[in-house]
């Protein structure tokens, strides 16, 4: 796996917990 493609995979992992906790504190 390339480094980018690596990169790309951390931020969408990091972008659906960001989501989750927004989601989760808006009730």
């Amino acid at each position: 796996m390339s480094m980018a493609q690596k990169t790309n995979l951390v931020q969408k992992e990091e972008f659906k917990r960001n989501h989750w906790v927004q989601y989760r504190d808006s009730g």
